[in-house]
C-alpha cells in the first residue's frame, strides 16, 4: 500500500512541475506523454527491484549480503555454502563490489559450469592458474576482462587459456555482465 501512495504522490509532484515549467516558461511539454512514461519507469523499477528480492520502505533500499549473492553492498563472496561444504556455482553482484576466490578449486570441483553475473558493479575473480580455463561472456554495456583480454561492451565473446582442451578437464566460467564489469584473474 505503501508503494501505491508515492505512486501517486510523485506522480502529482510530477505533474505539478510539468505544468509550473509549462506555464512559467512557455515550453509546449506533451504531459500526458511523459506522465505516462514516468509511471512506466516507476513500475519498472518496481518490478526490477522485485525480482532482486529488495525490499523497499520508503525511498531506503535493504542490503543483501550471502554466500553467493550481494545486493547494494560489498564484500567476499564464498566458494563453500553454508556448513554442508556444497560448493556455490552462481554467484551474483547487483549494485555492489564483490571478490570471488576460486584459486582453491581441485580439478574434482570442476565438473560443472560456474556462473558468475554483475550489474551495476564490479566483480573480481581469482583462478587457479594450473587449471585450464574457458569463460564464455555476454555483456550489455560492461566489460569482462580476462587475465588481460578485454571483451567487447555489447555481445559474446569466449576466451580459453592456451592449455586449454574440451576433452581434458577445465573450468567453465560464464561472465554476465550488464552495465558493470568482471575482471577475471
Amino acid at each position: 500500500m505503501k508503494g501505491q501512495t508515492m505512486f501517486w504522490g510523485f506522480l502529482l509532484i510530477g505533474l505539478g512541475i510539468l505544468l509550473l515549467v509549462q506555464t512559467i516558461l512557455k515550453i509546449d511539454l506533451p504531459i500526458a506523454r511523459v506522465l505516462f512514461g514516468l509511471a512506466i519507469v516507476f513500475f519498472g523499477v518496481k518490478l526490477v527491484f522485485g525480482s532482486f528480492n529488495i525490499k523497499m520502505d520508503g525511498l531506503r533500499f535493504e542490503k543483501v549480503v550471502t554466500a553467493n549473492k550481494i545486493v547494494f553492498g560489498d564484500g567476499d563472496l564464498s566458494l563453500r555454502g553454508d556448513n554442508s561444504g556444497k560448493l556455490n556455482r552462481d554467484f551474483s553482484t547487483v549494485f555492489g563490489d564483490s571478490k570471488i576466490d576460486l584459486s582453491s578449486l581441485s580439478v574434482d570441483d570442476i565438473d560443472k559450469e560456474f556462473e558468475i553475473s554483475t550489474v551495476f558493479g564490479k566483480t573480481e575473480v581469482t583462478t587457479p592458474r594450473d587449471i585450464p580455463l574457458m569463460v564464455v561472456t555476454n555483456s550489455a554495456f560492461g566489460s569482462v576482462n580476462v587475465r588481460g583480454d578485454k571483451t567487447v561492451a555489447l555481445g559474446n565473446g569466449l576466451f580459453t587459456t592456451p592449455n586449454f582442451s574440451k576433452d581434458k578437464p577445465h573450468l567453465k566460467i560464464e561472465a554476465n555482465s550488464v552495465f558493470g564489469s568482471i575482471e577475471i584473474h
